[in-house]
């Protein structure tokens, strides 16, 4: 008999336990609100690239993360949106990615390929002698040799004017008919020019 009792209460203790269950209020299942961008980056020949730093940023806001020893990186908790994505590592050449769209309890993912960046190593500067346009004087300064001067007027080694001299420099053309013409510079009037020679 207290055999049949125990199976008895037993029956009735899971009876009201099972009520209590299906009487209880449901709870609403909350849907995640935020995405997530992951992905790899490696080089041009396919091998991972730690230490990228890896932004995203929209008008909702931005964020930003780190690629580790594999390359991998993951931008998490991003509010639903369209990102640009920004790639920057010292030794690459940085790469922008527009129109990553995120949506609420998804993963997007974005793999970036890196090449190098080009390493200059020195800068050379040469310039002849005999140049009109000689380095750190100004735009206006030329200098013109007796050379220079032969090669322009013919060649023939007689006594030159200023005036002829003046007008082997470009920008300037001689006017007035007379002899000695005196020269327009850039197309101004014989009376707008200032000349100075030899420091003088």
């Amino acid at each position: 008999m207290t055999d049949l009792r125990r199976r008895l209460w037993t029956i009735v203790a899971l009876t009201f336990a099972l009520a209590g269950l299906l009487a209880w209020p449901a709870l609403p299942v909350r849907a995640g609100t935020t995405g997530t961008i992951t992905g790899t980056v490696t080089d041009a020949a396919g091998k991972p690239v730690p230490g990228v730093r890896v932004s995203a940023a929209s008008p909702s806001g931005s964020r930003s993360a780190t690629s580790d020893a594999q390359g991998f990186y993951a931008l998490q908790a991003l509010i639903p949106d369209t990102y640009v994505l920004s790639f920057d590592a010292n030794g690459y050449q940085g790469v922008t990615q527009s129109g990553v769209t995120v949506q609420q309890d998804l993963v997007v993912r974005s793999d970036q390929r890196l090449a190098r960046a080009l390493q200059q190593i020195g800068r050379v500067r040469a310039a002849a002698a005999s140049n009109l346009v000689k380095p750190y004087e100004g735009q206006d300064v030329y200098n013109v040799s007796g050379t220079q001067l032969n090669a322009a007027t013919g060649g023939d080694n007689l006594h030159k004017t200023v005036y002829e001299y003046l007008t082997t420099v470009p920008g300037l053309v001689p006017i007035g008919g007379g002899y000695p013409a005196e020269p327009s510079i850039r197309g101004g009037q014989d009376t707008d020019n200032g000349y100075e020679y030899d420091g003088i």
